[in-house]
């Protein structure tokens, strides 16, 4: 996708367990460096339970290592595994995060929960709020290659 002309270069895919397989089997082919949040941020935490600023500091690593990987291979970089963004204790806002990191890299998730409308984005049908309301920016919906 060309986001030339967009502030945000924010977009996601919406698959199952099945299809990220698929993804997974076809990594070579596609145009993205992965990155699993769920892996890596629990790398970090290990080593960083401790720190007194957590959220920033959980931010912090979150972008430089999107900016590490995008200055390697400068490709559209997919975040998948990232429900741990949602835990109580980062005390971050994944939505505002995706949406920064979207300003300065082309970002696409992954999403296996229910997308009602373009923006709107949930766990499940009994969630009554949705985890994402993307409605302030544009955001794409990419397609399986």
């Amino acid at each position: 996708m060309n986001f030339t002309n967009y502030k945000y270069k924010l977009s996601y895919i919406h698959c199952n367990e099945s299809d990220m397989t698929s993804l997974f089997q076809k990594r070579k082919l596609n145009p993205f460096s992965f990155l699993n949040l769920g892996k890596e941020l629990s790398r970090f935490l290990r080593s960083n339970s401790k720190s007194k600023f957590l959220s920033y500091d959980v931010s912090n690593f979150i972008h430089q290592r999107c900016l590490a990987i995008y200055q390697k291979r400068n490709f559209t970089i997919l975040l998948y595994n990232i429900g741990i963004l949602f835990e109580p204790f980062l005390e971050i806002k994944p939505e505002q995060l995706l949406i920064e990191l979207s300003s300065r890299f082309p970002i696409v998730f992954v999403w296996n929960g229910m997308i009602p409308s373009q923006c709107l984005f949930f766990w499940n049908s009994n969630e009554p709020l949705p985890a994402f309301d993307f409605s302030s920016i544009t955001i794409h919906k990419q397609e399986l290659l």
